[in-house]
């Protein structure tokens, strides 16, 4: 009589660390692919993202959270409650923590976080390719060890020094089951999410001091060509301290461009995403007729502020700061008393 072949590991884990610890960068090194935005401005990540990565001996989905970051101010109150309501959620927990910055309050924060966690709690010391402080080291490990975790794997995202060894271990952990995605899928994001992500990054990095952190995208149009996918989105931003509300490149290595192709990650996920990476089919949506230009966006009704930090849409009549409407994927420009201009871009 034949003996079945015993079931796959797989597991959920969960990534919980403070801001700019290489989080999102670590979840791309381990799914091989762009799952989650990055970019120099901390808190990037504002939701959780899925990574999933599949091996011979199993799979892992990987849970990427915003960073753990000790502030009072709601948006990063609704950003501690993302990344804490993992613990609720998953098999593992990856607590991930910077080998070149010393050891602080949020990572103390970190280590508290992960203690009411009935799984199995895995510590990461990232990033250490980085020149680290003196005895950094040594008081990780030490507070690590204090919380109760016995494993705290080195690993370097940025070259993959001991990432498969990271995974392998994490399978090993990993309870056994059957898989829940095909073996060919790294995420299960939608288009619009991802489109939406992408762009919010180009902001970030093709801007410097002109555009707030407070940064919405709404993709307005995506369609299928025969050259790629084309799409046309609203970047929606607070106008802070900058009262003229404009939102331009002036960094001379970053100069501006209306519409173009699109940014290389984005250019090859769209070219695989008809063979079957787990995304949702992109049908094409209704254009608008020609005609007078349609009026502006009343922005205390479209609530996008409270849509992007999880809260409920401003009331009618209220107070709500009236945002600027800066357009385009790869120029951002908007005026505050102009019309919001949208401009496509083409993904060869």
């Amino acid at each position: 009589m034949a003996v079945a072949a015993p079931q796959p590991h797989v597991g959920s884990v969960g990534l919980i660390g403070r801001p700019s610890t290489g989080k999102s960068s670590l979840v791309n090194r381990i799914c091989g692919h762009k799952v989650a935005i990055v970019s120099p401005v901390p808190q990037t990540t504002r939701s959780r993202v899925r990574g999933i990565v599949t091996r011979p001996q199993g799979q892992l989905i990987f849970l990427d959270t915003p960073g753990l970051h000790l502030s009072e101010r709601k948006m990063n109150l609704v950003l501690r409650d993302v990344a804490l309501s993992v613990t609720g959620e998953v098999d593992l927990l990856l607590l991930v923590f910077d080998a070149g910055r010393a050891f602080g309050r949020e990572d103390h924060a970190v280590l508290t976080a992960a203690r009411g966690f009935s799984g199995p709690c895995v510590a990461v010391r990232n990033k250490v390719d980085l020149k680290a402080p003196r005895d950094a080291a040594r008081a990780m490990a030490q507070a690590v060890h204090a919380a109760g975790i016995d494993e705290l794997h080195p690993v370097s995202a940025l070259t993959g020094a001991g990432v498969e060894r990271l995974v392998a271990r994490l399978l090993e952990l990993s309870p056994r089951g059957d898989l829940h995605y095909p073996a060919d899928v790294y995420t299960d994001q939608s288009p619009d999410f991802r489109v939406a992500e992408i762009v919010r990054e180009l902001v970030f990095r093709r801007t410097r001091a002109e555009v707030p952190h407070a940064v919405y995208v709404e993709v307005l149009d995506l369609e299928p060509r025969a050259d790629g996918l084309w799409a046309r989105a609203t970047i929606w931003v607070e106008p802070g301290g900058n009262r003229r509300g404009t939102a331009r490149c002036r960094h001379r290595r970053h100069p501006p461009r209306r519409g173009g192709p699109a940014p290389r990650h984005l250019r090859s996920w769209s070219e695989r995403r008809p063979e079957g990476q787990g995304a949702q089919e992109v049908a094409p949506r209704r254009q608008r007729a020609a005609g007078p230009a349609r009026p502006r966006l009343n922005a205390d009704k479209l609530g996008w502020r409270q849509r992007a930090a999880g809260l409920p849409a401003a009331s009618p009549g209220s107070t709500a700061p009236r945002p600027n409407a800066a357009c385009a994927a790869a120029r951002v420009r908007g005026p505050r008393h102009q019309s919001c201009t949208r401009s496509g871009t083409t993904v060869p």
